[in-house]
């Protein structure tokens, strides 16, 4: 499986070669780098916890090696719009949520989901990852 570093790199190269458009409201790279991260997606994201790590990862990018590196930030914007978009998707109802859009349970990752829903809060100061965390817990 190719590294985060290695995958940024792909995606930042595909950047800089052309304007990625939109599929659905959702950055086409960052489906490419979530499949590159989880090798298990098909057209857009099916796990939440990929797509969590993915803008966690790429939050560390930015802060601890390119802060202006434009496009990567774009990337990061526009991950975190796309999953607020579905993220209630994968909450069951009964203090549980899905691992995957295929209805599948989290079963250990259902804290998981919530730490970063919280941690998602605490990089951007939204409000909504912290309503987003408490369906999640209800």
């Amino acid at each position: 499986m190719p590294t985060v570093a290695a995958c940024l790199l792909n995606v930042r190269l595909a950047l800089r070669l052309r304007n990625v458009p939109t599929v659905h409201g959702e950055n086409v790279a960052a489906g490419r780098l979530l499949r590159c991260i989880t090798s298990k997606l098909i057209s857009i994201p099916q796990v939440l916890n990929g797509h969590q790590l993915v803008l966690l990862s790429l939050n560390k990018y930015l802060h601890q090696i390119d802060n202006n590196d434009t496009d990567m930030r774009q990337l990061f914007d526009n991950g975190l719009n796309a999953l607020k978009s579905y993220a209630l998707l994968y909450d069951n109802g009964y203090n549980y949520s899905f691992y995957d859009r295929l209805g599948g349970l989290a079963k250990g990752y259902h804290k998981t989901h919530i730490i970063n829903f919280q941690k998602l809060y605490d990089i951007t100061g939204d409000i909504e990852w912290l309503k987003i965390k408490k369906v999640f817990e209800e």
